[in-house]
């Protein structure tokens, strides 16, 4: 979901730079996530595969009307949508044991699809904000080949073989729907140096970060 997010915002910059809501942008995506890059074990969240696409083209007609019917929804001139398909799989930290290993993470495939829309708005005139709606549905359990998938993976890489598969998670149906908020303000203190805040809201959460500091001369007008 935030390989989703970030080609949203990546599309949305990009047409707001061009000037003009109407030059058609289309993004495509591959992210490959494995542990074999990072800590070399295989625990928890070991493995991902997504793929996206996203673009400012209309989008279907149905997002449109789920989200003219949400009153937190607020729709802006520019917009996006796009769509995603992946598979994450999780482990315990010891895969060599075959017995169910209680108290740890379960051996988990995740296998989803995942649609969204997006609309950029000025908000107060002064602060850029994004709404995004992102929808997923997916299955837990051994119908989304995590099993197969690992040890196809550690068999090509000469890998531990993991021996408690037998133990993982039934199949089992999983509906999300995420909606995010995030803002962006430009503040002038009447001083050399200015501040954005950008903040994000993942109900029921809100983030504000500072992302950027920078020194301007006194006759700079940030629009």
């Amino acid at each position: 979901m935030r390989r989703l997010v970030l080609l949203y915002t990546i599309i949305l910059m990009s047409t707001l730079q061009s000037g003009s809501a109407q030059e058609t942008n289309n993004f495509f995506s591959v992210q490959l996530e494995n542990d074999l890059w990072g800590s070399n074990d295989d625990r928890y969240y070991t493995h991902g595969t997504k793929l996206s696409w996203a673009s400012n083209k209309p989008a279907p007609g149905i997002l449109k009307r789920l989200v003219g019917h949400l009153p937190f929804y607020s729709v802006g001139e520019t917009e996006i949508h796009g769509y995603e398909f992946g598979q994450a799989i999780f482990t315990p930290e010891d895969i060599e044991q075959t017995s169910l290993i209680e108290n740890d993470r379960p051996y988990a495939g995740w296998l989803y699809f995942n649609t969204g829309i997006g609309n950029f708005y000025y908000d107060r005139g002064d602060r850029d904000r994004l709404n995004m709606l992102l929808l997923t549905i997916g299955i837990v359990g051994p119908s989304t080949l995590a099993e197969d998938t690992q040890e196809v993976v550690h068999s090509v890489l000469g890998a531990t073989n993991p021996e408690g598969w037998d133990n993982q998670l039934e199949d089992e149906l999983g509906l999300n729907a995420t909606f995010v908020n995030k803002w962006r303000r430009i503040y002038d203190f009447d001083k050399p140096r200015q501040r954005e805040l950008a903040c994000t809201t993942t109900w029921p959460w809100v983030t504000c970060t500072p992302t950027r500091q920078q020194d301007f001369s006194y006759d700079t007008v940030l629009i």
